[in-house]
């Protein structure tokens, strides 16, 4: 683009209008701001006012800016104007006008117009912008359905999540112990009394039962007789007062040699131990419990 310099010369003043030269080979597009430059030279004493704007239809100027320096008895008024295009084209800035005062007398300066060349930025091959896509048809169902299917999908995650979680714990949460007593008559049930003596295995026998009646007074009673000897489980039982104090201790120092004496009872009371075991557990059940057993 080659930068326009028009001279207007009216009583005595002279105008130009020019687009700054660094814009003159420039290619302006939509929304560059460029400059264009307005000399109004007039005798001294003179008076400009303006730039009056009527419409500069494809531009919008975004600053004006004046200066004024004297010379040889003239003055000279440089107006620089910051412009923005919106169309694309060739175009022309249109004239601005100027008002020159002189002695009262009041003249209208008009600017030249200036022609200027702004090109598109949309692609080579692009004429325009694409068309609208046709309008959805109403009512639309699609954007209700994708929620709701959403929702169900959450809603079954969700409940699928909370089975799982269930399922876990009931895996890891421990079944409830049984009551002492039954857990003890139990655990006596299973002892294999007639193998264990037929092999010999009396000290295992004697060991199975003490630790049978412990774990029992321990649940039963509420204290630690599983890491007590046979002395501290009689001082507690005695300070608990508890029912057959004499009789379960008899029972664990018979025990005690057995496994620590190596004491071998006679056969009667081998066989009778089991029975004495249940027959401790059986009179130390609380007394509504053994009851409500009786009934059933």
């Amino acid at each position: 683009m080659i930068a326009v310099l028009l001279i207007f010369l009216i009583n005595n003043a002279e105008i130009k209008s020019a687009l700054d030269r660094k814009y003159a080979s420039q290619k302006l597009t939509i929304g560059d701001p460029f400059n264009v430059t307005i000399e109004i030279v007039t005798d001294h004493g003179t008076k400009i006012n303006g730039p009056f704007i009527d419409g500069v239809d494809s531009f919008v100027i975004t600053d004006v800016k004046r200066k004024t320096v004297g010379e040889k008895g003239r003055n000279v008024d440089i107006f620089n104007l910051r412009l923005v295009p919106f169309q694309t084209g060739e175009l022309e800035i249109p004239p601005l006008l100027f008002l020159n005062i002189n002695d009262g007398q009041i003249d209208t300066l008009t600017s030249p117009s200036i022609p200027i060349t702004i090109h598109s930025v949309l692609p080579a091959g692009m004429k325009d912008i694409n068309r609208l896509k046709p309008a959805v048809e109403y009512p639309n169902y699609v954007p209700l359905i994708i929620f709701v299917a959403a929702l169900a999908i959450g809603g079954l995650g969700y409940a699928g999540y909370r089975i799982y979680q269930k399922y876990c714990l009931t895996r890891t949460r421990p079944r409830p112990l049984p009551l002492p007593w039954i857990e003890a008559q139990i655990a006596l049930e299973n002892i294999p009394l007639a193998s264990w003596l037929e092999k010999g295995l009396v000290k295992t026998y004697y060991y199975t039962l003490s630790e049978i009646l412990k774990r029992y007074l321990e649940r039963r009673f509420a204290f630690s007789a599983l890491e007590q000897t046979t002395t501290e489980i009689m001082n507690c039982l005695k300070s608990l007062k508890t029912p057959m104090q004499e009789e379960f201790g008899h029972f664990f120092e018979r025990a005690d040699l057995v496994k620590y004496a190596k004491l071998r009872p006679p056969d009667e009371e081998l066989s009778a131990a089991l029975a004495t075991a249940r027959g401790l557990v059986q009179k130390t059940i609380p007394p509504d419990c053994a009851a409500s057993e009786k009934k059933h």
